[in-house]
């Protein structure tokens, strides 16, 4: 299948954005180009994506544009492509579909990318720098200072090992400015409980403590930080409670509930798992629309692979109940991403690696699925 976008694409986007190609954008398996409005979290900021096989618009909900693309561009939701709850996500499988809401984008922005007072102070430089240069006019006192480094060293530590930091890009989607708490569980909670926030998981680590901040609200931390004037390390628990989180309600979507489950502490998740519990479900009733798959192809790569997945190499988990090595077929372009439905483009892989493409889909993986493919083909 020959890629519906190109360069002249590109050209033709830029004149509409009026704005340049974003620099150093992390550029992932049939993506052409990016263009972002704005800074930081995926809430504070839009970002249009163009690949071989569509378009992708996301659009922070603190953004000028939030109202009028979730107005007029409805039609085009795609949830499975978000970042963060805190953002639409669209897709165009045409320049017919984009150009009227990218205009409405282009719009709302005046054409120019949007700074904040920080930011726009800095004058280029690592956005980190000027804020730190605020926090220090303001009274906070600095063990060492590491803002002038690029954004993906950026951070500035206080006194008591509480750290201020720019992150641009990260994998957890904690983007822009974040106070990482390492052992003051007393500036953590005070933070928290004031700005009613919750503070990122760190896998299966305790600390450090994450918590997202956005300029709206540095100067109700510099005033939570300066109570504590020399950030001294108080390693115990705040006599302050941090919020009770509270389950979100059906008017958001199973992707939201997901994603605000995985944000939420073990104690207080356990609340309300227990209090959600149904012993009869509720049923709904959908209309999901799915690509027809050639079943004849899928049985064709299982048998080719022999029983052995082919991404990690390890024989078929089980066998299936006429006693054949249980694989699953996956597309390595996926037919969602514009991906034919070839042999070529098929493999059999054990359901581990199967979920691991969807949830992954790591460049060195796909890279290897071609060339096992290909070493087939040629046998």
């Amino acid at each position: 299948m020959d890629a519906i976008f190109d360069g002249n694409h590109k050209k033709y986007i830029e004149d509409i954005l009026k704005v340049g190609e974003k620099q150093n954008y992390k550029k992932g398996r049939n993506t052409i180009c990016c263009w972002r409005y704005g800074y930081g979290t995926p809430a504070t900021r839009s970002e249009v994506v163009l690949k071989d096989y569509s378009i992708e618009l996301y659009v922070g909900e603190e953004t000028v544009a939030y109202n009028a693309i979730r107005q007029n561009g409805r039609a085009y939701f795609d949830n499975h492509l978000k970042h963060s709850q805190y953002e639409l996500a669209l897709r165009f499988r045409s320049m017919a579909e984009a150009e009227p809401i990218l205009r409405i984008l282009s719009d709302c922005f005046n054409g120019t990318e949007t700074q904040d007072v920080y930011e726009a102070e800095n004058s280029g430089n690592n956005p980190l720098s000027a804020l730190v240069s605020h926090m220090k006019q303001e009274g906070l006192l600095f063990s060492s200072d590491k803002s002038e480094l690029n954004l993906s060293e950026a951070y500035a530590i206080l006194g008591g090992k509480t750290s201020v930091r720019y992150l641009q890009d990260a994998r957890d989607g904690v983007n822009g400015y974040v106070l990482f708490c390492a052992k003051d569980e007393v500036d953590k909670n005070r933070i928290c409980t004031t700005l009613d926030k919750e503070c990122y998981p760190n896998g299966d680590a305790v600390r450090p403590f994450k918590v997202q901040i956005g300029l709206a609200e540095i100067e109700k931390v510099i005033g939570l930080l300066k109570e504590n004037p020399l950030n001294v390390v108080i390693d115990v628990v705040s006599d302050v409670p941090s919020a009770k989180a509270q389950a979100l309600d059906d008017t958001h979507t199973y992707e939201e509930k997901e994603k605000h489950a995985s944000e939420i502490k073990l104690d207080q998740l356990e609340s309300i798992a227990f209090e959600q519990g149904e012993a009869h479900p509720r049923e709904v009733t959908t209309t999901v629309t799915q690509r027809v798959r050639n079943p004849y192809i899928a049985e064709y790569a299982k048998r080719r692979a022999g029983g052995i997945c082919q991404l990690c190499g390890n024989s078929a988990p089980f066998k299936n109940k006429d006693g054949e090595p249980y694989l699953e077929s996956h597309h390595i372009v996926w037919l969602s991403e514009g991906g034919e439905d070839t042999v070529k483009n098929t493999v059999a892989l054990c359901p581990n690696c199967h979920k691991k493409m969807h949830v992954l889909n790591l460049p060195e993986d796909v890279e290897r699925l071609i060339a096992c493919n290909e070493e087939l083909s040629e046998e």
